[in-house]
């Protein structure tokens, strides 16, 4: 009996603290926690419900109709910036090879890709909720919905990557030669030198630049740090051309071993020397 007391006694106190009441403890008045326990049992639960029922469906609602249409534009503004990108590449040249950027959909996300950028997926609630969207994707919907609200230790990656519309595509440069044979970057990326493998990246920074600069008056500068460090000096002599060709203004940070081929192609060369706690800079005559 003395036990059980003690755990009765325990287990009001923990109601009360639980409730903010200040009920007796100990036995011969359980009443007020049985009266208690039946309010909360028969309304004050059922409002809880009520509202989560409500919080979680104003969540969906939100979900429908205002997160997937901005994940829908920023895929299809995404297509658009890659079209201006090829747009600016046509044409030109870097030693016998021409680049081409393809992006497509991450195949392991095909099925919520189709649905985030479906037709039925429109900019408000009642356009979304046509029965032809619930009817073809309400699966989808409900396991994207489902992985963002996800709560085990992997939970904030999960809801990271398919917050991330980049997560639902998929990029890769076509390398096309003169002769027109074609050949997809990701194909023969682990048979090319490091040498080789920088050429694209660079090619797809002065492609962005260009992109950026083709509108308006403006100095189109580009910025580089630790130039070419890996490519040789064919290589930096061709992509150097391409910068020109593009009329891309371009200074540049090199390692000194690269000086002699970059600086037949460039105005002016500027030496950066280090004597104990000073630093001072030089032009440099080849």
């Amino acid at each position: 009996m003395d036990n059980l007391t003690k755990q009765l006694y325990g287990l009001q106190s923990e109601f009360n603290a639980e409730f903010s009441l200040d009920f007796t403890t100990g036995r011969g008045d359980e009443s007020a926690y049985r009266e208690a326990a039946d309010k909360l049992e028969r309304i004050e639960i059922v409002k809880f419900e009520e509202k989560l029922k409500t919080a979680k469906s104003d969540c969906e609602s939100v979900f429908r109709s205002d997160f997937l249409f901005k994940m829908k534009e920023h895929i299809e503004n995404a297509r658009l910036e890659f079209k201006n990108l090829n747009k600016a590449l046509e044409g030109v040249y870097y030693g016998n090879d021409s680049y081409h950027f393809n992006i497509t959909y991450d195949k392991r996300k095909e099925s919520l890709y189709r649905m985030i950028t479906s037709e039925y997926n429109m900019e408000g609630e009642n356009n979304l909720w046509t029965r032809n969207f619930e009817a073809e994707y309400s699966d989808e919907i409900e396991d994207l919905f489902a992985k963002l609200m996800a709560h085990d230790d992997g939970g904030e990656k999960v809801v990271e990557e398919y917050t991330d519309y980049r997560s639902y595509l998929d990029y890769d440069i076509e390398i096309i030669k003169r002769n027109g044979q074609r050949q997809r970057f990701s194909d023969v990326y682990g048979e090319k030198s490091g040498s080789e493998t920088q050429v694209p990246y660079y090619v797809a920074i002065a492609a962005s630049f260009y992109q950026l600069y083709r509108f308006g008056n403006c100095v189109r500068l580009m910025l580089l740090d630790e130039a070419f460090d890996k490519m040789d000096d064919d290589r930096i002599k061709a992509m150097l051309q391409l910068m020109e060709e593009l009329k891309l203004q371009v200074i540049m940070a090199t390692p000194p071993q690269k000086i002699e081929i970059i600086g037949e192609n460039v105005e002016c060369i500027l030496t950066a020397i280090h004597e104990k706690d000073k630093s001072f800079v030089e032009e440099y005559e080849l």
